[in-house]
This record gives structure tokens, sequence and C-alpha cells, in this order.
């Protein structure tokens, strides 16, 4: 075989590998299998005349005297994302083990970025005990203390510069990540921008930011900072930011809406005295003939209108509150400083609570109140639940008498929905990305029992947007835990268009077993993807008895054969006299349409497991029909009913 198709033998193994890990779980058979794949085939390519190291240049691949033309665009991508990574050459041992083939492909899909950070490849192969595969790093960037040039003959010209916008980006997607709980910086650096009354510059610098953090996973954590940060600039900015640009581009921009629709419901409300109500009208119809569905529209359309029907709305403040001098406010500053050490936060969170409840006070202790709501979400941001449920347990048990009593209560309110914002709950969601564990489920199960009605329906609404699986998987296990109060929330969920999240609504409908959501069950039994309808079986079947027997018989005649089958099999492990005839007639294809023999076949099974005499009885009857001897399907019927009649097992 030629050295040079042994050599493009190895990329194009390599490429499918790399491809299946960022695709499915690290556990996943499909990745197992590609590690497998690959690691089988190393000795093979080495005894065909692959030689080591494989080096990485502009177009080429070299291997020993072997120069290979990247003309395949895949192969070419491949070589590119080695070099962006600092990969110029690669060299992989025989005795290579399956765990370090797996960690040389994660390493290639691991941000080039966070690569450098780590002080390049090499060290991070190293760092985890990798020893059969090494690599030669090169340095892509130049700095003071690594004087080092890109060797030309590496990348060309054009993906130099591609490297160096990539990076540009990503730098700038860092930075917006040290100020993800620093709404007052990104507002000061809006402020900036903005100066000389440039609202203008300033709205293009939030579209810019928020079209940029869009795909990120925390985009949630980012978009609510900017809506944060645009509250908190000044009025004579604030106004015509929201007024001029802001609020009448929500109908062109997606960025506008995804930062409108990450407003808080107070922050809707002051947009009240900033706008005429011809405005907010306006948009609301226009957002109305927007084509498709939009869980983000909805919400912004949803809200307006609240704020139209309205009576009476509380007027935009001049300024924020100040926060009140003396031990108060420097206890506060303590704590908050206090937030890079997770033992001094719990400590600190304790120390308030017993200043809150406890302190010999001349004055409300607002500025404590006001620490322990920012508590919440620095200690959401670190992993710490059980200081965000001691807080919320905390503040939710105690209490204050006398004058201080309304305010106390107001303060209260809004900490708790603040705790159900989208922010507070994006940082719960994120908590799962990483580690999904019985102990976390049971936390954010807690915290959102605590949080309530306006924390679920959040809950809920980023678990229909959520992209990956395992995550939605788990969210869906934690809304089971947290059992009827998710109820309302998730029957919203049962009429979205995305098959997915109604299907998964469904699911966890069933497992929490309220019956008062048997209506959207119902509906769901209607729903134009069969495998919504398929889980809607299922439930019914669980709730088996007059008010779902009805519904789940209907499905019999479903035109999908899945859910047809999964009818069948319900029935068949229910055992109602009920369901009986309604078999009989599809076994003996009296339905009134072509039915499949494989269906009539479920149908017998079904029939046979009830181990009832009416069933026993319909076996018997379908058993001893008459036939002729050219209708051969029906005499198939007729033996599979026969073994059946005679207590034969019928696989």
């Amino acid at each position: 075989m030629e050295k040079e198709r042994i050599l493009e033998l190895f990329l194009e193994l390599l490429a499918r590998a790399k491809k299946s890990v960022p695709l499915y779980p690290p556990e996943s058979h499909a990745v197992r299998e590609w590690i497998q794949r690959f690691h089988r085939g190393i000795p093979q390519l080495l005894a065909n005349g692959l030689r080591f190291p494989i080096r990485f240049e502009a177009h080429h691949v070299r291997s020993g005297e072997t120069t290979l033309l990247t003309i395949d665009p895949i192969l070419d991508g491949l070589r590119f994302d080695l070099l962006a990574r600092g990969i110029e050459e690669v060299t992989i041992d025989e005795a290579v083990e399956e765990r370090e083939v797996m960690a040389f492909l994660t390493l290639l899909t691991t941000d080039p970025f966070v690569i450098q950070e780590a002080g390049g490849p090499q060290a991070v192969l190293s760092h985890q005990g990798i020893t059969h595969i090494t690599v030669r790093q090169i340095a892509l960037t130049a700095r003071a203390d690594r004087p080092e040039k890109m060797d030309s003959r590496l990348l060309s010209a054009e993906e130099q510069v591609q490297l160096l916008v990539d990076r540009a980006l990503r730098a700038l997607v860092a930075h917006l990540r040290t100020l993800a709980l620093d709404r007052m910086g990104l507002a000061r650096w809006l402020v900036d921008i903005g100066e000389g009354d440039r609202s203008d510059l300033v709205y293009d610098t939030i579209r810019t930011v928020a079209g940029l953090v869009a795909s990120e996973r925390e985009a949630t954590l980012f978009l609510r900072t900017i809506a944060e940060a645009i509250w908190a600039l000044p009025k004579s900015l604030l106004l015509p930011l929201v007024r001029d640009w802001v609020f009448p581009r929500v109908t062109l921009d997606v960025e506008a809406l995804n930062v409108i629709s990450h407003f808080s419901e107070d922050e809707l409300q002051r947009l009240r005295d900033m706008l005429p109500e011809e405005a907010l009208l306006s948009v609301v119809a226009t957002l109305e003939e927007l084509p498709g569905e939009d869980v983000r529209r909805q919400r912004v359309m949803e809200s307006i209108r609240n704020l139209i029907r309205e009576a009476t709305v509380e007027s935009l403040p001049s300024a924020p509150p100040q926060m009140e001098e003396g031990a108060v406010a420097r206890l506060r500053e303590m704590i908050v400083a206090s937030f890079q050490s997770d033992g001094l936060l719990g400590l600190g969170v304790r120390v308030l609570m017993a200043l809150l409840f406890h302190g010999d006070n001349d004055e409300y202790p607002a500025s404590a109140v006001e620490a322990l709501e920012e508590s919440v979400g620095i200690a959401l941001s670190r992993g710490r639940l059980d200081v965000a449920l001691e807080i919320l347990n905390g503040v939710r048990s105690g209490s204050l008498r006398g004058e201080w009593f309304r305010e106390h209560n107001q303060r209260s309110a809004a900490l708790f929905r603040r705790a159900a914002d989208q922010t507070h709950i994006g940082l719960a969601v994120g908590l799962l990305k990483d580690h999904r564990t019985s102990e976390r489920a049971e936390l954010i199960g807690e915290y959102l029992r605590l949080v309530g009605e306006h924390g679920l329906r959040e809950f809920v609404t980023q678990l229909a947007e959520e992209r990956s699986r395992p995550v939605r998987a788990f969210m869906c296990h934690i809304l089971v835990r947290v059992g009827r109060p998710a109820v309302p929330s998730l029957r919203l969920l049962t009429e979205d268009r995305r098959w997915y999240v109604a299907r998964n609504a469904v699911t966890v409908l069933g497992r929490i077993g309220d019956r008062s959501a048997l209506p959207s069950i119902h509906e769901a039994a209607r729903y134009p993807d069969p495998r919504v309808r398929k889980e809607a079986a299922r439930v019914l079947g669980a709730w088996a008895d007059g008010e779902t027997l009805t519904p789940l018989l209907a499905l019999l005649g479903d035109p999908d054969r899945d859910v047809t089958v999964t009818v069948i099999k319900v029935l068949g492990r229910l055992g109602l006299e009920e369901g009986i005839r309604p078999l009989e007639n599809l076994a003996l294809a009296r339905a009134g349409r072509p039915v499949e023999s494989a269906i009539r076949e479920e149908a017998i099974r079904a029939l046979a497991a009830m181990k009832t005499r009416p069933a026993r009885e319909a076996i018997r009857e379908i058993a001893h029909r008459r036939l002729w001897l050219w209708q051969r399907q029906e005499r198939q019927i007729r033996s599979l009913a026969v073994r059946a009649a005679r207590g034969e097992r019928i696989a």
C-alpha cells in the first residue's frame, strides 16, 4: 500500500474519531466505538508503514519522507485544528492506551485559548499522565516572555489572520466573563462609549456584545448582565438609549429582543414612565405579526400587555437608593469582599442573618437584606447551593414585628423575586452542565420550591431552550423531585412546537402523577409528532381509569405504527375488560382500514397477556375462524391465536 495512502487513512481515522467526541457524551457507545477503532487502527497502520512523528505544515502533512497535500477539506480542517491548538508534530506509541486516545481527542476539541492558557498542548497531556502520545508544541502568539515567531511554513498568512481574529474574539468573551457578576463595571464601560450623548454608539456596542455571547453556554447570564448594566446607566443616557434604540429596534434586531426578554418584571414596569402607551401597543402589534413561535417574543408581549392593563405603576427612580453609612454598610463591604473564600462567605451570611433579626438597630437594616440578596447570586456562581438555601430559608422563616413588619415583607419579597429571575435560575442550571449528582438535584429542587412559581416558570423556560440532551434529562429529573408545584409551568410546555420539549413535559407530568394535568395529557395525545403521542399513551396507561381510557383507545387508530403498538402493549398490561373488544377488532382487521400483520399479531399477544376469561374467549374466537386455503396472512394470524389459546408463550 502506498505510504501516502497510509498517511491519509490515519488522518481520516483521526478526523472521524475527533468528530465523535463533541457530538456524544464521553461514556456513550458511539464515542467508545470510535476510541476503540482508533486504538485498534494504530498497530495496523504502523505495520503497513506509517511513521511517526507526523508533522503539520501549511497545506501539507509530512510523515518521514512522505508528504501529503491536504486537498480534502476534512483533512485540511484537521491540519488547521491541530496547528490552531499549537500542535506542530504528533507521535503515538504502539502501546498507547484507550484512555490516552480519549484524552488526545478531547484536547483536539478544547478551546485553543484555554490550551494556551494552560501552558500548551504538551503540558495538558503531561498533566493527565499521558506518556504514549507526545506533541511538539509551537507558540501561536508573540509575547514578552515568549518571543518565538510563528514559522510561516506552518500556517499560511490567511490562517494566521484567522487565528488572530479568533483569539481577539475569545479574549473579548473572556473579558465579558469577568464582568458577568459586575454589572456596574459593564455600565461604566457603556458610559465611556456613550460620552457626548452618543446613545447610538452604546446601542451598537450592546448589539455587538449580545450577538457575540448569544451562542455561549452561559448566554442567559451574559444577557441578564447586559440588561442590568443598561438600567444602571445615568438617566441622561438611559432614556434615549431605551426610547430611541433598544425598544424601537426590538422588532428588527434579534439582539434587542434578546436583551429586552431578559429584563425583569420591575424593569419592564419602569418602561411605562419612559415610553408612551402608543409605542408599547405598536411593538406588541408588530411582534404578533412576525411568523413562527418564540419563547422570548411571547414573554415580551405578555409583559407589555400586563403593563398596559395595570392601572398604576411605580415611577422610575431618579437615582438608585443610597446604602446607609455605618456598621451595616461596612459589614456588607466585608461580606462582599469575602466572596473569594467559601468559608468566609457562609460565615458572613450567618453574621448578616444575626444582624437582620437579632441586631439592636435604630433603623431597619436594609443594607443587610441587600447584601443577602447579592449573596444568593454569588453563592450560586460559586456552586454553593447550601449557602443560597441557607439565605432563602433564613429570610423566609425569620420575621420582624412592629414598625418594620411591612418594609421587611416588601424587601423579602424582592429578594425572592430576584432569586427567581433569569440570572439566578440560569446560574443554577449552569451547575448541571459540569456535575450532575443526586445531591445537587435535591438542592436545586429545594431551591426551586423556595423561590416558587416564578422561579419554576423560568426553570421550565430554560429547560425548553437547553441544547444539551443530558442536561435536559437531569432538569426533568429535578422537576419530578419538585413535584406538584411544577405542574402549572410544565402544562404550558406540552403545547410547545418543539416535539422534544413537549415530550419531556408529558414525561415529567406522568412521573409526578398530578391528575390536574390530565387535560394537557389529552391534548398531547393529539400532538402532531408521534413521539409525543406515544409518550402521552404511556402516561394515560399509567393513570388508567374512566377519564383516561377513552383517549387511550382512540390512539389505537393512530396513523403511526409505533404509537399503535405502544397503546396495544399498555392495554395488554392493564388487562381492562374495556380494552378486549378493541384489541379483538384490531387483530381481526375490523378497524375499517388496512392493518399491518405485525400490529395484528401484537394485539393477539396483548390479549394473551391479559389472562382473563373474556380475553381468552376473544382469542378462541380468532383461533376458530374458518378460512380459505389462499388466505395465507389470515391463516398466520389464526395460527398465532391457536398457540395463544393453548397457553403457549408467544415471542
